[in-house]
């Protein structure tokens, strides 16, 4: 609740006795839980502005926001980067140390981009892997941190 005289224009007490209205007390969280189910379904991740029964209040339509598409947050899995680490953690899950050759071998990929993804694992600490392996060097080794 607002700890001003004013929120949007609206008094505190108004907002208040709204509340009080619309708000089961023996079950205040239906509420917020209606309000997520209705940004998932109306409002995310395309807004359809015309079918929603809180446009004419609604904040994003009065300040002339208009809905447009989104972008697609993260590139398709198949052929990506990360599916290259996943594939370096498994071969390295099933072993205690590999070199760039084989880890490029078992993944199918050139050994570049292998060297890439153990440099960035072992970045982020999920491997350890030896000056070899962090230069690229096909003799270069790596294994499962921890």
């Amino acid at each position: 609740m607002a700890f001003g005289t004013e929120s949007d224009g609206v008094p505190v007490t108004a907002l208040r006795e709204m509340a009080e209205r619309w708000l089961d007390p023996d079950a205040p969280g239906d509420w917020n839980q209606a309000l997520m189910d209705l940004g998932r379904e109306v409002c995310r991740p395309r807004p359809r502005c015309a079918v929603c029964p809180l446009a004419p209040g609604c904040a994003f339509l009065r300040n002339g926001a208009v809905p447009r598409s989104s972008a697609r947050r993260q590139p398709p899995f198949e052929g990506s980067f990360r599916q290259l680490r996943g594939r370096v953690m498994r071969v390295l899950r099933e072993r205690p140390g590999a070199s760039l050759r084989l880890l490029a071998s078992e993944s199918g990929e050139p050994l570049e981009r292998v060297a890439a993804a153990v440099v960035a694992l072992a970045r982020e600490d999920l491997v350890r892997a030896g000056p070899a392996a962090l230069a690229g060097r096909p003799q270069g080794r790596a294994r499962l941190a921890g």
